[in-house]
Parts: structure tokens; sequence; C-alpha cells
């Protein structure tokens, strides 16, 4: 149930910006949260976000504390 809600703001979100999209140049950045990748190690996370050129990310307990 959190996914659907998560999914329908982030669905509405978008269709807000690009409705003002046509009337203004929008400059924003969009990034995540490295629990998305709570399964994988710091190294593999961080190439899975270079490979979706995600440059902007806001990191997990268990991704900095291997740094």
């Amino acid at each position: 149930m959190k996914h659907i809600l998560t999914m329908l703001l982030l669905t509405t979100c978008f269709v807000s910006q690009s409705q003002d999209a046509k009337h203004q140049d929008v400059n924003y950045n969009v990034g995540i949260q490295s629990f998305g990748f709570r399964n994988f190690d710091l190294e593999h996370t961080l190439s899975g976000c270079n490979k979706m050129g995600i440059t902007h990310v806001e990191f997990f307990q268990k991704h900095i504390s291997e740094v």
C-alpha cells in the first residue's frame, strides 16, 4: 500500500511539473536514498547510481559505516 501511495504522489508531482514546464523552464535535481540498495554493498550501490546517471544520493547508515 505504501508503494502505491508513493507512486501516486510522484505521478501527481510530475504531472504538476510538466504542466508548469509549458510556461517556464524548470531546473531540478533528482536523487535517491541508498536504502533502495540496502541489499548491496557500497561499491555496488555507487556503481548502480553511476549507471543510472544519479548524482544526488542520501546515504543509508549501512553504506556510511563502510567508509
